[in-house]
């Protein structure tokens, strides 16, 4: 069993682990800690959901890559603030919006963020962004793009 991001439930471990500790046969307990250990195995590469902001340093969709400069979270050090560089991979499941505030947002509020679709070459070096990635070990995959604008 699997919860919605693909993580092995701890319960199924427990019982599987159990099932190679009880003694129901030698084919029993190796088959339970084949499949404890697959499911473990399964585990410690998580993917979690992290949203990331800042600006473009460079895009190139065509290699697969955005490279971020994000602020947070926030450090200064002889005052001045660091930034962290991040290299996020872009796929063809990649999607590109806009968000400004406008009138027409489905929430029904006047002012909220109105998002559109955009290409990728709308987004350059400079850009502001917000980038929701899913983070698989350490690679970090952009889902969406947002490119925030103040202006139309």
């Amino acid at each position: 069993m699997r919860d919605a991001r693909g993580h092995a439930e701890i319960g199924v471990l427990l019982v599987l682990a159990m099932l190679a500790g009880s003694g129901g046969g030698a084919a029993a307990g190796a088959a339970a800690r084949t499949v404890a250990a697959a499911a473990a195995g399964a585990a410690i590469v998580k993917s979690s959901m992290v949203t990331h902001s800042g600006a473009v340093v460079s895009i190139e969709p065509g290699a697969g890559k955005l490279v971020l400069d994000e602020v947070g979270p926030w450090r200064v050090r002889d005052g001045v603030t660091q930034l962290t560089r991040r290299t996020i991979e872009l796929t063809k499941a990649t999607t590109y919006v806009a968000s400004q505030r406008g009138d027409g947002a489905a929430s029904g509020f006047g002012g909220d963020f109105v998002e559109r679709e955009i290409a990728s070459a709308d987004i350059h070096a400079g850009s502001f962004v917000a980038i929701e990635c899913e983070h698989r070990g350490a690679r970090m995959i952009a889902l969406k793009i947002i490119l925030v604008q103040s202006e139309p």
